[in-house]
């Protein structure tokens, strides 16, 4: 009677050892599904929060989050505020005063790098398209009209134009939550 109680013991704990180890595998597996399946996703989940700010700032709170800018300027409709290296995108009204939310972001310095493989300003065509190839909802195309020299890039809800300079490298890039068209 004993031993067959010792029996069932034994073998209640070899159950209870094989289903760790079975519990163990799927954890592993499970894990690393996971990380394959989010490394082959966007190649940078939130570019606003790449830089330090998020989508649909006001200019006020643009001033809060990263000081004084260096300069605001106007392009038509667009009022640029200017810190080092990029420029935030706004609406005005025809008497220049910035209405509403961020809508764009145009980088034009080479100091920030985007992403797993750095790209930023002075990336050439081939690192920008070796960044998006092959990526989930991921599309990238040249502009039409532009002779070849600006790629679009849709990752996610983001969409990027990287203006190429006459040696295929990137000059200046710009960033939307929408599409730019």
């Amino acid at each position: 009677m004993v031993n067959a109680y010792v029996d069932f013991i034994l073998e209640e704990f070899l159950i209870m050892k094989k289903l760790r180890w079975m519990l163990l595998i799927m954890f592993v597996s499970i894990t690393i599904f996971t990380v394959i399946y989010i490394y082959s996703g966007r190649y940078v989940w939130n570019y606003f929060s790449a830089i330090g700010v998020r989508s649909g700032m006001t200019r006020e709170q643009l001033v809060r989050s990263l000081g004084e800018p260096n300069d605001v300027y106007f392009r038509g409709f667009v009022a640029l505020v200017q810190y080092d290296g990029i420029n935030f995108l706004f609406n005005t009204t025809q008497s220049g005063v910035a209405l509403g939310t961020m809508f764009g972001i145009e980088f034009i310095g080479s100091d920030i790098r985007l992403g797993r493989q750095r790209i930023g300003v002075g990336s050439t065509r081939e690192e920008i398209l070796r960044a998006y190839e092959n990526r989930r909802n991921a599309w990238a195309g040249i502009v039409n009209d532009s002779d070849g020299k600006i790629l679009r890039v849709r990752d996610g809800n983001a969409w990027l134009h990287f203006h190429l300079d006459e040696n295929d490298k990137v000059e200046i890039i710009t960033m939307w939550l929408h599409s730019p068209i």
